[in-house]
C-alpha cells in the first residue's frame, strides 16, 4: 500500500481538511473490512473424516485451541437409566449442574485414575438437581458413573474454547464425516480427544493428510481434517 502526502496546489484550507478526513475514513473502512469482515480464516468450515478399522470409540471431542473468558457449564442429566449425552463440556472453576430426570434414584461419582479426580454427589432422588465444582485442568477429561447403575458412564471435559464439537459414534459406525462451522481463525491448533486413544494436537500445516488414531500403541484408524 502506498501513501501520498497532500500538497497545497491551489486548494483551500477547508478543502484540504475535508480531503484529509475522507482519506482517513476510507483507510479506516478498508482496514475494518480487512481485519473484521474478510480476515484470514474468518467463517472457515473444518471438514472431518473419521475411519476406523474395527469398532469405533463411543465418543470424540474436537475443539480448536484458544482461550475464551466465557466459562462453559456442564449440564449433566440422567434419564431412562442412562446419561443424556456421552460427553459434556465444562470449564475449570465453573460448575457441573447435575439433574435426575428419572423416576428412580441415581448417583454420580468420579474416581478417574488418569486425572486423579474424585468426587461423589451421594444419592440423587428423582427430580433432584445438584451441583459439583469442576476442578480439573483445561484439556483434561474425567469419566463419571452412577454407583447404583454401573453400566451408566459418561465423560466431562474441561475446555474454554468456543469452537468445539462432540461426536457420538454407534458401535458399527466405522466411517463418519462431519463439519465444524464458523471458525474465526485459520492458524489454530485442532485438538482431538477420544477415550483410551492418544490425544491429538494438529497444527494447521498437518491439515489435509490422514492422521493415525492410536490406541495402546496400535493404529486403529485415521482422521483427515481440512478447511
Amino acid at each position: 500500500m502506498k501513501y501520498h502526502h497532500l500538497k497545497g496546489g491551489g486548494a483551500s484550507h477547508s478543502q484540504k481538511e475535508g480531503d484529509l478526513v475522507m482519506n482517513w475514513l476510507c483507510l479506516g473502512i478498508m482496514f475494518s473490512v480487512m481485519f473484521v469482515g474478510y480476515g484470514p480464516g474468518y467463517g472457515q468450515t473444518l471438514k472431518m473424516s473419521f475411519s476406523f478399522k474395527k469398532k469405533p470409540p463411543s465418543v470424540a471431542l474436537v475443539y480448536f485451541g484458544g482461550h475464551s473468558d466465557e466459562a462453559h457449564v456442564a449440564h449433566v442429566d440422567q434419564k431412562d437409566q442412562q446419561f443424556s449425552s456421552k460427553l459434556y463440556v465444562g470449564s475449570k472453576g465453573s460448575s457441573i449442574k447435575l439433574k435426575n430426570s428419572d423416576g428412580i434414584d441415581h448417583n454420580i461419582y468420579a474416581n478417574d485414575k488418569d486425572t486423579g479426580v474424585k468426587f461423589d454427589i451421594g444419592l440423587a432422588k428423582p427430580g433432584a438437581e445438584l451441583s459439583q465444582e469442576l476442578s480439573w485442568d483445561e484439556g483434561k477429561v474425567v469419566k463419571i458413573r452412577c454407583m447404583i447403575h454401573p453400566k451408566m458412564m459418561a465423560y466431562v471435559a474441561s475446555i474454554r474454547s468456543k469452537h468445539y464439537k462432540i461426536i457420538e459414534f454407534s458401535k458399527k459406525e466405522k466411517k463418519k464425516a462431519l463439519t465444524l462451522d464458523g471458525l474465526p481463525y485459520k492458524n489454530q491448533d485442532v485438538n482431538i480427544w477420544m477415550p483410551k486413544y492418544d490425544p491429538i494436537i494438529l497444527k494447521s500445516t498437518m491439515l489435509g493428510q490422514p492422521i493415525p488414531l492410536i490406541r495402546k500403541g496400535k493404529e486403529k484408524g485415521t482422521v483427515t481434517l481440512s478447511l
